[in-house]
């Protein structure tokens, strides 16, 4: 999908300002948007709904972020694309945010338009959820096997 379609968005964020503000933007695109202002709330309409692409804070009421997208990559199942925005920008929060399952991680301040750009990377790119390590490895391994077998027969 790309955004010249509409898109089903899901805003999970406390600060009614911005969740307003991204509402509004993004609906003001054309895009479908439904908002969530806690983690259980958001947890709920992720696990029973479906989105393109998930908005996601990281300190949350309730619930926060990182809990909720572990909960929907794991034990729900969820491959959405997820973006966090926050306002903890230090490397250590980003790398967590990415290993819990998110998608991209968007520091806050941000402008709209960074935002919209974000979430057309994500789409482009068919965001799914990581391999398991068991699974990658044998596959990088067959492939280096079998780049090794086409070198040897074409000596």
């Amino acid at each position: 999908r790309t955004m010249n379609a509409p898109l089903k968005i899901l805003v999970v964020e406390d600060n009614p300002d911005l969740a307003a503000n991204l509402v509004d933007y993004l609906a003001a695109r054309g895009h479908l948007v439904d908002a969530a202002g806690d983690g259980l709330t958001g947890l709920h309409l992720a696990s029973t709904q479906n989105f393109d692409v998930i908005l996601l804070d990281l300190i949350l009421p309730n619930m926060d972020g990182m809990t909720l997208c572990r909960r929907l990559r794991g034990a729900v199942g969820k491959a959405t694309p997820i973006l966090m925005l926050t306002a903890r920008d230090e490397a250590v929060d980003r790398v967590i945010g990415l290993e819990m399952g998110a998608d991209d991680y968007v520091g806050k301040p941000f402008d709209p338009r960074e935002l919209v750009a974000r979430i057309e990377a994500v789409l482009r790119r068919g965001a799914r959820p990581p391999a398991s390590p068991a699974r990658a490895r044998p596959t990088r391994r067959r492939r280096l096997a079998s780049s090794r077998a086409r070198r040897h027969r074409t000596r």
